[in-house]
């Protein structure tokens, strides 16, 4: 999609939101539309947005081709098409009331094995880590029993360099914790 395109439907919406919004800053007939400036920043992450989608879009259309024939394939273009737009980093964890956190780049966890979920990160230069609180511990008795699964108090540790949290969860039998492992 070129700038030029990006352009015309921001102006577009820009009509279509000012006609119903009852901003003085934002287009209200056509010809307001034509003359309406939107700024070169926003035409640019708007290219760059299109052009990820469009790169994701062609992921999919290839998994879409080759679904029946080979489903392995078709997941592994998908995990590839996410990886591309997609660059995993430490993030601040701000957890749930239960103690709960999903990184926010994760996509679809909830439909991917673990084994799925470390094929998405290899595109990505990483591997999955986990640590999980196994019944009968301490820590099991302490968080899940007595706090009525509660874990916010559980600092999961992964003593990898540069490894970081992307996950923690109490929805499974044992609570646990994922972690983001740089490759070597």
């Amino acid at each position: 999609m070129t700038p030029n395109k990006v352009m015309l439907i921001l102006k577009a919406h820009a009509l279509e939101v000012g006609k119903t919004n009852g901003s003085n800053t934002l287009p209200k007939t056509a010809q307001q539309a034509l003359d309406f400036r939107v700024d070169d920043w926003i035409v640019n992450a708007a290219t760059v947005l299109a052009q990820d989608i469009s790169k994701m879009d062609a992921g999919i259309k290839c998994a879409l081709q080759c679904i029946d024939k080979n489903p392995q394939l078709a997941k592994e273009y998908l995990l590839e098409a996410i990886a591309h737009e997609t660059k995993l980093e430490p993030v601040e964890v701000k957890r749930d009331s239960q103690g709960c956190w999903t990184h926010p780049d994760l996509p679809f966890l909830e439909t991917l094995s673990f084994d799925e979920i470390n094929g998405w990160l290899h595109h990505l230069n990483l591997k999955l880590a986990y640590q999980s609180m196994k019944k009968g511990t301490d820590d099991y008795n302490q968080f899940v029993v007595e706090q009525n699964r509660n874990i916010s108090l559980w600092e999961p540790t992964c003593n990898v360099e540069g490894a970081f949290l992307i996950l923690i969860d109490n929805s499974s039998d044992e609570p646990i914790a994922f972690f983001a492992v740089p490759l070597s």
